[in-house]
């Protein structure tokens, strides 16, 4: 939906391209897509768009998505579009995010590329937390 991400391949779970339908789990929060599953594997598959910035409408259960990016060997995948290139970054060549603030999924930013670094372990505590809370209500 128009917002480019970078994830470091040693936090790359996989990329996983979505075929099948994608099992909706109802009273889940708002970017919970639902689960996907092969023989080999079970996801829970999350609108990136939505989770990451909500402010902008956007929705990849609206608007589409073809591939799911597995994050680490969790059983959380992002849903996006498509697959950029695969590039080496240089320390310096990424804005570092100063301090922790509301953005916890946010490690940089790649100003040649003018995407975000996503801050896997960040990404993966908010949505453990986000479940844990959903579990509570």
């Amino acid at each position: 939906s128009g917002l480019k991400l970078a994830i470091p391949l040693p936090v790359l779970g996989g990329v996983h391209k979505i075929e099948d339908e994608i099992t909706p789990l109802f009273g889940q929060v708002s970017w919970a897509l639902g689960v996907w599953q092969t023989d080999d594997i079970r996801l829970s598959i999350v609108d990136s768009a939505d989770l990451i910035m909500p402010e902008r409408g956007m929705k990849l259960a609206r608007d589409g998505f073809s591939y799911a990016i597995q994050l680490e060997r969790t059983p959380w995948a992002l849903a996006c579009q498509e697959i950029c290139d695969t590039i080496t970054l240089q320390r310096s060549s990424i804005k570092w995010r100063g301090q922790k603030g509301k953005r916890q999924w946010l490690a940089g930013t790649v100003i040649s590329e003018m995407c975000a670094l996503l801050d896997v372990p960040g990404l993966l505590a908010m949505l453990e937390q986000q479940r844990f809370l959903q579990t509570q209500s």
